[in-house]
């Protein structure tokens, strides 16, 4: 329900309030293809500061640097200095000429037809100043502000150029913060004839929620026909943002503004008298498909996987909000393949959430149930239970030797005296540590702290104190750590009602600033009371009689969990497609049906290739090298010199002139104490008259001694045919540890001018001895999810065929059931995030409430702007006490005045804590 002020709800639950109600509508005219593509040319043109990218995505200057501009730095301390380098800037400034008055120009890579234009220059505007375009120069004199506007039409238009003559401020640098490419049209209660805001959602999140808006103006002048170039009709696009405002009429004359909503347009229509708008919420157009699925052993909250769903769906991290709470809930099963607002969907059900756009435009997902609450304090004494305030129970008291607190009629008990052996002491509440002084001030203020598992709203709670009570108690509201209200009470009571909208809130702390002369604060309970305070009464509210509907019972409720397991089938071949592969396009995304895992990729076209090497691997000792020695732990062979002279191990192989060579190693140094010193090589080497030429060299003499294995590899072309040495040569003094050693003649595999080069090689060919089949091409998966692949093709371009093969998960299916009622329908509610035992019963106990709330009414009523859909409201009922409602749907109409009609559900989650508020209106 949407915050307003005492006197605006005083006003509306009058039985006869001002009928005078008030709607403004605008809409945005912006030419979102301009906006989305226009940049800045000549980046040199601006100040090392500047961001020119920001101002034309909707981002706001908000904090500024200090310049040497004249008259522009303020000494109040709202600004910062400003760094010396470009990198070290965090502040957006918008666009700043690097010259004073310097001219800013935007250009577009194609021509546009731009109605109007907004323009935020900042404190620094021209109060003269000249806007040229391919076919118009408009000069603008006597600006008096730095928020400009104009309906002029910039036909054609690849270019805006906007050069300043004078500046409010003299000689200054010009600015531009942001700049819209468009304007907003406007209505209000006396253009437009109707209006209509429908909203729906589904508490347990079963459907996705929808808002639809229509608003008929009147056109009778027509202003807004299809026919007329200049009109605004034409310039309307789908998607533009319209708002809409209720206001109210207060007794003092003013009217305070109610945020409405904000959408999307979807259409429109004129005739000669009047013209329709109609509008919707961002989900109706979010039917992209969401793929990014993945399993994920060791779970990924639900926060994170809104936010990859969001981002997938290219919404704007600006443009929602997910309540931190789903960072602790994790789940380990992939989304399946839907749209991206379905998946939104089903995160909120398994987080026991609702998912709805709020009256700003932003995509909401919140918690939607009454979260388990825990006290604690660090300022209380030894027999004190801060954690048991929450419990309502009565309280035991001590005889304590504060002033006046002990008395005389047996009902205290004598105080234990404080032991180390695990004493066990009566059920009190919270007991401070600290004592109020004569003043009745503390030295510390004791405090005690609520903390819930989510998000939390009350419209009131109830302090029950012990026998003296403090005088002074100050609430510190904090969400997500960021304080959202200080609220203090003076003049406290035994029992004391505090009637205050509390903002949502994670953390509550009571700080007790004044006590009671002379005494600790002994607090025993605190009743959070009320979720609402809106009453739907009868000749006030409504307008007719509610009809109630009895709902089908349901008897249980089952809830399934769905249990990925590997499968133990070889990997089977999940795709093969021919694809078109070009120099430029050469990655193709391929499609599961079901989810899957160990995803490879190849092309079936191979080469012979031969590891030249003999016993590269050395698994089984050193057999074809001469001298080596062996470490049968590491199962590989090492060099080292003892005494600075040269060491060496060899194999000889056959060359031929003119090939190609790929060669590859791993190499470890030992980690031990003291200096590396001395040289290393793994070569190729071949003896010619007397001396000695090589063509390749791994060079492992580069590796640092620290007990990790390092890979090297080269490709060079032999210059003559015979027998060379493979040796590794060391005269270093610490262990070079030497395995998989890899040489493979290129050419002879792939042919001449057609091997491929040494990053190919990298990643493509794997150890292997004697000889092998080698894909020719390569093709590696780049991206990939359970549901998709991309691979990327090097090497080849032209119809191709692309093979993947992976393995598929296999799925058990497992049922938390609830029993609800002992007659009715068995319901199964399957959201396949859910695996876990304990995440199913707290979703089968969330689903069970509402199912169990088997009763619906439909309410006419004289219509609330604060209402929103899910929102909970009582119903006076002469059968039912405190009888909660939860609202599914809410249409609200607007014709000068205001009605509404309401759909809800008996709520039964807040029955436990809820109060009679009938009684008091």
């Amino acid at each position: 329900m949407q915050a307003a002020s005492n006197e605006y709800k005083d006003m509306m639950r009058r039985k006869w309030r001002n009928p005078l109600s008030h709607l403004r509508v605008t809409i945005g005219l912006i030419n979102q293809q301009a906006q989305a593509s226009a940049y800045i040319p000549e980046p040199d043109m601006y100040t090392y500061y500047s961001d020119l990218v920001k101002p034309m995505d909707n981002y706001k200057v908000q904090e500024l640097y200090a310049t040497c501009d004249q008259d522009y730095t303020t000494v109040d301390g709202s600004m910062y200095f400003l760094p010396r380098d470009a990198a070290d800037v965090v502040l957006n400034q918008g666009i700043v000429t690097d010259g004073l008055q310097g001219a800013i120009e935007i250009q577009f890579p194609v021509q546009y037809d731009i109605k109007g234009l907004t323009v935020e220059f900042g404190k620094a505007y021209p109060i003269e100043f000249t806007i040229i375009s391919d076919n118009r120069t408009m000069d603008v004199a006597g600006n008096m502000s730095g928020h400009y506007v104009t309906e002029e039409i910039f036909e054609g238009a690849t270019f805006l150029r906007f050069v300043p003559v004078a500046m409010v401020n003299g000689q200054s640098r010009f600015r531009i913060n942001q700049i819209t490419m468009g304007i907003g049209i406007y209505f209000d209660s006396k253009k437009i004839l109707s209006a209509t805001k429908k909203e729906h959602i589904s508490p347990i999140s079963e459907e996705l929620p929808t808002i639809d808006f229509s608003v008929t103006v009147d056109n009778k002048d027509r202003a807004y026909d299809v026919e007329n170039e200049e009109s605004t009709v034409n310039f309307l696009e789908i998607g533009q943002s319209i708002e809409a405002l209720y206001g109210q009429a207060m007794d003092d004359g003013t009217i305070e503004w109610i945020p409405g909503t904000s959408l999307a347009l979807k259409s429109w229509s004129a005739d000669d008298t009047e013209m329709d708008f109609q509008a919707s919420d961002c989900f109706e157009g979010m039917d992209g498909t969401y793929y990014r699925g993945q399993y994920h052993p060791d779970g990924m909250s639900l926060y994170d996987m809104a936010v990859d769903v969001l981002t997938d769906a290219q919404v704007d991290y600006r443009d929602y909000w997910i309540d931190p709470y789903l960072k602790n809930v994790l789940v380990v099963n992939p989304m399946p393949v839907v749209a991206h607002k379905e998946a939104l969907q089903l995160i909120a059900n398994a987080g026991r959430c609702i998912l709805y756009q709020d009256r700003t435009g932003r995509i909401i997902l919140k918690s939607s149930f009454v979260p388990d609450m825990e006290a604690a304090s660090d300022n209380e004494t030894y027999f004190s239970h801060a954690s048991a305030i929450l419990d309502h129970a009565e309280k035991e008291v001590y005889a304590l030797p504060g002033q006046d607190y002990t008395g005389t009629s047996g009902a205290q008990y004598f105080l234990p005296r404080q032991t180390t052996n695990g004493a066990t002491y009566l059920n009190t509440g919270y007991v401070s540590e600290a004592v109020a002084k004569e003043d009745g001030l503390f030295a510390d203020n004791p405090t005690v702290e609520i903390t819930t598992e989510a998000a939390y709203k009350c419209f009131g709670l109830t302090l029950e104190f012990g026998r003296n009570w403090p005088d002074t108690v100050i609430f510190h509201a904090y969400y997500n750590n960021a304080a959202m209200e200080d609220y203090t009470v003076p003049g406290l009571t035994q029992t004391y009602v505090v009637s205050h909208e509390f903002p949502e809130f994670d953390r509550l702390v009571l700080e007790f600033s004044k006590g009671c002369p002379n005494n600790r604060v002994v607090l025993d309970n605190i009743i959070f009371g009320d979720s609402t305070d809106y009453v739907l009464e009868y000749g006030v509210e409504l307008t007719k009689t509610p009809k109630g509907t009895q709902l089908t019972k349901v008897r249980e409720l089952q809830v399934v969990r769905t249990i990925y397991n590997l499968s133990t089938e070889d990997a089977k071949e999940l795709a093969r497609e021919t694809i078109s592969v070009t120099a430029l396009d050469n990655r193709y995304t391929f499609y599961f049906s079901n989810p899957s895992y160990d995803l490879k990729t190849y092309v079936p076209v191979y080469v012979e290739a031969t590891n030249m090497v003999q016993n590269g691997s050395f698994d089984t000792g050193v057999t074809g090298w001469i001298n080596a020695q062996y470490d049968a732990a590491r199962k590989c062979t090492y060099v080292v010199s003892e005494d600075g002279n040269a060491v060496h191990i060899v194999q000889t192989v056959q060359m031929i002139s003119g090939h190609k060579y790929y060669l590859r190693g791993n190499f470890m140094r030992e980690e031990s104490p003291g200096e590396y010193s001395g040289n290393d090589e793994c070569d190729l080497v071949r003896a010619i008259a007397n001396r000695e030429s090589f063509n390749i060299n791994l060079r492992p003499e580069t590796i640092a001694p620290d007990g990790v294995w390092h890979t090297k590899s080269a490709i060079d072309t032999v210059e003559a045919t015979g027998e060379w040495d493979l040796r590794i040569y060391t005269y270093g003094n610490k262990r070079l540890y030497i395995d998989s050693l890899l040489l493979v003649d290129l050419t002879a595999a792939w042919g001449i001018g057609n091997e491929p080069d040494i990053e190919w090689c990298d990643k493509f060919i794997g150890y292997f001895t004697g000889i092998a089949s080698i894909p020719k091409y390569g093709c590696e998966i780049v991206d990939s999810s359970a549901y998709y692949a991309t691979v990327e093709l090097t090497g080849i371009t032209g119809p191709t065929e692309v093979v993947v093969t992976g393995r598929e998960y296999v799925t058990t299916q497992s049922k938390v059931s609830r029993q609800l009622n002992p007659t009715g329908s068995l319901e199964a509610w399957n959201n396949p995030l859910v695996s876990d035992t304990v995440h199913a019963a707290n979703l089968a106990d969330w689903i069970g409430d509402y199912m169990k709330s088997d009763r619906e009414y439909d309410l006419s009523y004289r219509g609330e702007p604060r209402i929103d859909a899910n929102d909970i409201a009582f119903l006076e009922n002469k059968y039912v006490p405190d009888l909660l409602i939860r609202v599914t749907d809410h249409t609200l109409k607007f014709n000068g005045g205001l009605s509404g009609t309401i759909k809800a559900r008996r709520d039964m989650s807040y029955v436990a804590t809820a109060k009679n508020r009938l009684a008091g209106q």
